[in-house]
């Protein structure tokens, strides 16, 4: 179980927060004290408890746990989904039966003071405080005085009591609590009584002799926290912890998202930055080179000047020879041929239409004027049925053809 430092305790009007010293004692720090991760004190009069005895089964194995959930449930406090209303333990076993000792939050127990000292785990205050075995102890807790009983070193029961105030009617009432638990057997042999507040002489020497057994009044012991775990968590508080682990767990999201987007903003800043360097560091490696790049484009152009001369396939007389030789036996007479510097212009006759798109096939399918692109429009046909066919080229435009409509 984990050992807690702070302790949250309903004091006689206030609560007040006790935190544990180096050598194990508990300090009482006062009522303006809060810290987060404090043990908390749920007071008797927001509790009902409920001893009763049950008989061990024929195999011996009893379970307390259970038998105690049907006993509550069978007086309406239903199980919540998340938290736990009451808690139950072994008090004594006497031949084959087995008294438990349970303990459950009253209806409407939950004060609204309760979250604010951020509570992380419950105990009931009668288990908090030690006292002598087969005794009882009464005190105060906000405003009502309380009492618990032992039976041997078990808690067995205990209750708020109606009375403001310790007189003969408090010392009554105590006396007819006593009789009750001995007449239920949940307690035997009560050796004494310890008041943990102020009370009178008259007051203890009534409950002395009602009771009979010796009376003491004494300062209320520091608390300690008993071995075994408390059960108890009001299903409020435990939705709230819910509520609380389910929006940790939204924003641990959140933030692992927001870190992944910014990782990747990160980073694909980064990568723009070194292409960025990159592309500059080009750009200045490419400023080195400029008159190099500078005098190649001006002997690119020199070259291009002087291509048409020192070209063979650019040569007048070549580019001549090659339309001629397209030319059929008969059935094409050309009218002009002339041959510029970036343009070829063809046109003639036809003896029919058929001798002039053949023609226009072969010379724009020739290989050495593919250099050219051709605009050949459709022949026009003449009075005689002969057809008069113009075709033009342009060098340097990839050696398309360009039919003209």
């Amino acid at each position: 179980m984990k050992e807690f430092t702070h302790l949250c305790l309903p004091n006689e009007v206030e609560r007040t927060l006790w935190q544990r010293s180096e050598n194990g004692a508990w300090v009482d720090l006062g009522p303006s004290a809060t810290v987060e991760d404090c043990q908390f004190g749920i007071e008797v009069l927001a509790l009902d408890c409920m001893p009763f005895w049950v008989v061990t089964p024929e195999d011996g194995q009893l379970d307390v746990e259970s038998i105690a959930t049907l006993r509550w449930e069978s007086l309406g406090l239903a199980q919540q989904d998340v938290g736990k209303s009451w808690m139950s333990w072994s008090v004594a076993k006497q031949d084959q039966r087995v008294l438990i000792g349970t303990a459950g939050l009253a209806a409407e127990s939950l004060n609204v003071t309760w979250p604010e000292w951020k509570p992380k785990s419950f105990e009931i205050t009668p288990r908090l405080y030690p006292f002598p075995d087969d005794e009882a102890a009464l005190w105060m807790e906000l405003g009502r005085y309380v009492l618990a009983v032992h039976r041997g070193n078990e808690l067995v029961h205990f209750t708020g009591l109606s009375s403001s105030a310790l007189d003969a009617e408090a010392a009554k009432e105590l006396q007819d609590i006593m009789r009750i638990l001995q007449g239920r057997e949940l307690i035997v042999n009560l050796k004494g009584l310890r008041i943990w507040t102020e009370a009178g002489s008259d007051f203890t020497k009534s409950l002395k002799t009602l009771l009979g057994v010796n009376v003491t009044v004494e300062p209320k012991p520091a608390p300690f926290l008993p071995a075994e775990k408390c059960e108890l968590l009001p299903p409020e508080i435990a939705a709230a912890w819910s509520a609380e682990s389910e929006q940790r767990q939204q924003m641990r999201v959140f933030f692992t998202l927001a870190a992944c987007y910014m990782f990747f903003f990160v980073a694909w800043s980064g990568w723009l930055e070194v292409r960025e360097l990159r592309l500059k560091s080009l750009v200045t490696e490419q400023s080195k080179h400029t008159p190099e790049i500078t005098e190649i484009h001006e002997a690119q152009a020199q070259w291009q000047a002087v291509e048409s001369a020192v070209n063979p396939d650019n040569y007048p007389a070549e580019t001549f020879h090659r339309i001629v030789s397209l030319l059929p036996n008969e059935g094409i007479r050309l009218k002009e041929l002339t041959i510029e510097l970036q343009k070829l212009t063809v046109s003639g006759e036809a003896s029919t239409v058929g001798h002039a798109m053949k023609f226009k096939a072969d010379l724009t399918n020739n290989d050495g004027l593919k250099k050219y692109g051709w605009n050949f429009p459709m022949p026009t046909i003449l009075e005689d049925n002969r057809a008069s066919f113009r075709a033009e080229g342009s060098l340097n435009t990839g050696g398309a053809e360009h039919e003209g409509q």
